[in-house]
């Protein structure tokens, strides 16, 4: 069993240890579920060797000139996090790092998903086994609700050089859907973004150095 097989296969085991004393066991599966977020190994497609590298973005997207910054800083970040081996360069870098914007869509649309619950809805007048009327409620399990919708993809070219050597050319690609219900209030375009772009350089920085990569899990 590979390693990123044994951590997801523990961190499973463990989140089944904690689920709350409430929950049954109906036909062999859990009557309550519990979601529970996993961070497995991913393997680089090519690991940097030690140095000080240095970040340079640019943008061969659509997308606003703003999100360069934030992507550089996101990137930095994740590599030095990732591998304990590069250092930032203040001055001239032995590696340096081209992380170039290909690919930025995001779109919001309105939609609608069913969601179950119980509410009253009104009452009736029934009669029963000795002929007394009496009025009972009506009851509704589900319906379907408004929801809003954010869609999305970004993808970062990842071009790595020491000198006139090439180490790395790889692209990182990372899609984006949320969908919630009008009354619980949609994210901020801001928020949607930052997550975009850290996710987007997670997986960048995951090209040549050590990640973990966040996988929300229900169970």
């Amino acid at each position: 069993m590979s390693l990123p097989s044994r951590l997801f296969t523990a961190a499973v085991i463990g989140a089944i240890a904690v689920v709350p004393a409430g929950a049954q066991f109906r036909r062999g599966i859990l009557a309550e579920s519990i979601e529970v977020m996993l961070f497995p190994a991913v393997p680089p497609a090519l690991l940097l060797p030690a140095g000080k590298f240095l970040v340079d973005v640019k943008n061969q997207s659509t997308g606003p000139a703003r999100l360069l910054s934030r992507l550089d800083d996101s990137i930095t970040t994740q590599m030095a996090e990732n591998d304990s081996r590069l250092q930032v360069a203040e001055g001239k870098p032995e590696i340096q790092v081209v992380a170039t914007l290909t690919e930025w869509t995001l779109a919001r649309r309105r939609g609608t998903r069913y969601v179950s619950e119980t509410r009253q809805i009104g009452t009736k007048q029934v009669t029963d086994s000795k002929g007394n009327k009496k009025t009972e409620p009506i009851y509704e399990y589900g319906r379907n609700k408004p929801t809003v919708i954010d869609e999305g993809a970004a993808a970062v070219r990842l071009e790595v050089r020491r000198g006139t050597q090439v180490l790395a050319d790889e692209t990182a690609r990372f899609t984006y859907r949320d969908d919630r219900l009008v009354e619980e209030g949609p994210r901020s375009a801001t928020e949607v973004e930052d997550t975009m772009l850290d996710r987007a350089a997670q997986r960048a920085a995951g090209l040549v150095t050590p990640a973990r990569e966040p996988v929300r899990v229900l169970l």
